[in-house]
Order: structure tokens, then sequence, then C-alpha cells
């Protein structure tokens, strides 16, 4: 700590990143006798990181992540504090119904859906996606006792447990698998869905919980709980790039640094400061507090020097790769069924893993004459779809939508995008690893991590852990008097 001044480095300008600036700067404005200077660190030479929206043709396409799933109500007051809340569209409900692929046919997901699992068993009863005595075993979930496992589990033992193998393996594993990108049976009950959990030990059975949830009045409903008839799923009409730069926008007092990478992070043997940041250009930049928004392999490297241990628990969160191929039909040249697309189930074998009909989920993506598709590639253990160039994928997708769909007509445009080592994962024993890297962490002080590593994937659970991080960075007092950090995964 230098004088009065209390200096903040943020490293990685994604959204986790410029959420925890943002939040910096609106203190350092409320409280000027703190003396706070923050400074931004990005590698690129652009903000925002994966959140990225192309305008082309009057099409609104987007590079990376295109919905906020809300869980709570911090993304829409986040909408609100940055002037975007006029922004916020939702997700078509004319086009609700979506799909999933199942040797070779398209089946609606059941209604009454949350989390993988049924909330109640009679939409289950007319879906094509379950055998007869996969849809008995399903509503024997209402008999079937409950476990109490010490720790965590993976989500496909706990829906296997208590729905059965169809449920688990026809309809979670495509849902959940996509939405975390991984096996469920390496997914974290604990840390991707421990509402499940939490279900069994309060009502013994999930169906039986949700009958009585539906019977409670209004007022005593959580958050999420009320509106059912609205997508959770929502967007900006400018694309979520929009949010990025409205938060870029108001870095008011923010050094901000792209084209800059940090290659090393060493305590300051004076005293004057904490650490140290050697970065690419030759510079080397002090500071008190440093935020490490980027991926956990990339903090891994930074701290490994620091701390052996952390860095361990950090080469521990896997990340899978990912491609998106966006193609854009003149209206006419094919036809799609009432939707808004498809998931498709790990054991089709193929690279395809979900398709989005984009135009009629939102809208405001393309103008009338314009059908927009997005599709999803995620790497597998038997092949990886950065092997393929941009031909060759778009040629694979092509390919599969053919079969699928009918779809022969030529794109009148077309986009590749791709994404390695993007989508981290959270397996069995996560927020156990989670523990040991705050233990680490606690011996170094000032210290802090954010992002989709840890605790939350998706744009909203990434801002909000940004600003909790740079919450954390003047409120906590060390010993000396002076705010001290404590783990930023806690």
């Amino acid at each position: 700590m230098s004088g009065s001044s209390l200096r903040v480095v943020v490293v990685g300008g994604g959204v986790t990143g410029l959420a925890a600036a943002h939040e910096l700067a609106r203190l350092a404005a409320e409280r000027p006798a703190d003396g706070l200077r923050v400074t931004l660190i990005e590698a690129a030479d652009r903000l925002g990181g994966k959140v990225q929206t192309d305008h082309v043709d009057e099409l609104l396409l987007e590079r990376g992540p295109d919905a906020v799933f809300l869980r709570s109500p911090f993304w829409l007051e986040l909408c609100q504090r940055l002037g975007l809340a006029d922004q916020v569209v939702r997700a078509n409900p004319e086009h609700r119904q979506s799909y999933i692929l199942r040797r070779g046919r398209l089946h609606g997901i059941p209604g009454g859906m949350e989390g993988g699992v049924p909330r109640s068993i009679w939409p289950m009863a007319a879906s094509g996606l379950l055998s007869p005595w996969g849809k008995v075993r399903a509503a024997l979930e209402a008999i079937v006792p409950a476990a109490h496992p010490d720790g965590d589990e993976s989500v496909d033992g706990f829906i296997r447990r208590r729905f059965g193998a169809e449920v688990a393996e026809r309809i979670a594993l495509p849902l959940l698998g996509g939405i975390y990108s991984n096996d469920t049976r390496r997914l974290s009950l604990l840390a991707t869905t421990p509402h499940l959990r939490a279900a069994e030990r309060e009502h013994r059975s999930l169906l039986l919980g949700a009958r009585r949830a539906a019977h409670r009045p209004a007022a005593n409903k959580g958050p999420g709980s009320g509106g059912r008839s609205q997508s959770p799923f929502v967007s900006l009409r400018g694309g979520l790039e929009c949010l990025t730069t409205a938060l870029a926008a108001r870095l008011s007092g923010v050094d901000v640094r792209p084209r800059t990478r940090v290659m090393a992070l060493m305590p300051t043997p004076t005293g004057e400061s904490a650490f140290t940041l050697a970065l690419g250009d030759g510079q080397r930049l002090v500071a008190d507090r440093v935020i490490l928004t980027v991926p956990a392999f990339a903090a891994a490297e930074l701290l490994r020097p620091l701390s052996v241990v952390a860095a361990m628990q950090l080469d521990r969160v896997n990340y899978a790769s990912a491609a998106i191929v966006t193609l854009a039909f003149p209206a006419g040249s094919i036809t799609l069924p009432h939707g808004s697309g498809f998931i498709v189930s790990p054991d089709e074998g193929r690279l395809l893993s979900a398709c989005s009909w984009t135009s009629q989920k939102w809208p405001h993506t393309a103008p009338d004459g314009v059908i927009l598709l997005r599709c999803h590639l995620h790497a597998t253990e038997h092949a990886t779809i950065l092997d393929l160039d941009d031909i060759g994928l778009e040629r694979t997708v092509r390919a599969e939508l053919g079969e699928l769909l009918g779809i022969t007509a030529t794109p009148r445009l077309t986009r590749v995008y791709r994404w390695p080592r993007a989508l981290a994962s959270y397996e069995v024993g996560h927020l156990d690893r989670l523990a040991t890297l705050d233990r680490a962490l606690a011996d170094l002080p000032g210290v802090f991590l954010a992002g989709a590593g840890y605790r939350g994937v998706g744009v909203a659970e990434c801002a909000r852990q940004g600003i909790e991080a740079a919450a954390r960075t003047v409120a906590v007092p060390s010993p000396n008097g002076v705010p001290a950090s404590v783990a930023g995964t806690r």
C-alpha cells in the first residue's frame, strides 16, 4: 500500500473483469478518501472477452453466448443500472418448444421440466423420449426414499437414483450436459444443480416438492418461481455486446490497457505494495490487490510460483472447446418445425451438439425474409472440432442439417466462430477443490479469483462474481487496518 492509495489491478477484460472494474470505479467515485486506483489489463485488442456481437446485413450474430438465464433478479437490476432496461428482450413465447434429437428423430422436450428433471409426471406420459417402463420408473420417484450422501455426487447419479436410467440418459444428459459442457456422469451436483439435493432433503421426493410449491401462495415463492409463462431466457435487442460496451463506457478513472499481457505475478520485496506484475511490453506494474478474471488454467500459470497448491486446484478445472456455425437462408428455401431448436443426445455420434432456430427464438436477430440458424459443435472424446478448418465445419453442419431437417438450400451467409478451451466444466468434487483453493489463497492476501471457472457459468454469473470480487478488495479489513483479500472464490 503506497501512501493513502490502494492500487487494484484487474487482469482480464471479459465480462467478469469489466464488471469488477466497473464496480471498483463506482466505489472509487463514492469514496474518494480511500484513494482507490484501478488498472484493467486485457491481452486482446478489444474488451468483452467471449461476449461479441456482429452486425451483418441487418443480421445480429452472436459470436459467443446469445442469451442469459435468469436465476435471480441480478441481471435485470444490472441492466437497469447500466441504462439497458429497454434493451432487454425475452425469448419468443410463440416458439418455446424445443426438441431432443434421439435415434435420428426430434422429440419435443416435455413440459414442466426444470433443471433437467420433471416437475410433473403427466407431460412425461405423452413423451416419445421414454419407453412405457421409463415412464413408470419416472413416476415411481414419488416413493423413492431420500438418500443422505455426505458429499458431492454426479448429476447423472442423482437423477438416475431418483427418476431412473431413461430420464438420466435420454433427457438430463443432453439437457444438462449441453448447458454445462460435460457428461452428466462427471458433472458435480452440488456445483451445478444444488437445488435438486436441497429439494430431496426438504421434501424427500422432487415430484412431491414441486406439487407443494405449485400450491404455495405466490407471495411465498422465491425469486423466479412466478411468471412461469415467461421464458427465463433473455438477451439484449442490440446484442449481448451492449452489456460489455456499457460497462466499458463507465470506467471513469480506470487505467485501461488493452493489448497487454501479464507474463508473471510476483511478490514485491520492498513492502511498498503486495505484488509486481511483469507485462509483455517489458513494463512492471505494482499492485496492492490483484483480481484474476482470466480462465483457471491461465490463473494457474500466474499463481504457480506463489502457491503450488492453488495452481494444482486451478489445473483441475476442465475446459471444453466449441465452435459456432451460423447460417442465414432466404425464407422459403427451408422449412423449420415450430419451436426454438434442438439439442443432440451425445450417443447420436454427431459433431453437432445443438441447433438454435435463432430467427424464431429471437425475432430481433433477422429481418423478415431471412431464416437464421445457430449451430453448436463441441469437442468429444473421439473427435475435436478444432481439427477441421472452417470449410470442413460448414460442410459437417450442412450435411447433418440436411439429414435431420431436410435442408438442402445454399445459405446466403455463413459465419464460423471458434472457441478453444472456452467452456468451464464443474466435475464431481468441484466445491471441495474450491475450498482447498480458498485455503491456499488465504496465504496470499490480496489475490482474488472470479469467472466462469469457479462459482457459476454464463454471462450473468460471471458479472456477479466480478462485482463481488471488487467489493471484497475494499470491504475486508486486514490485521494492520487496511483492506485485505480473502479468496475470491468464497
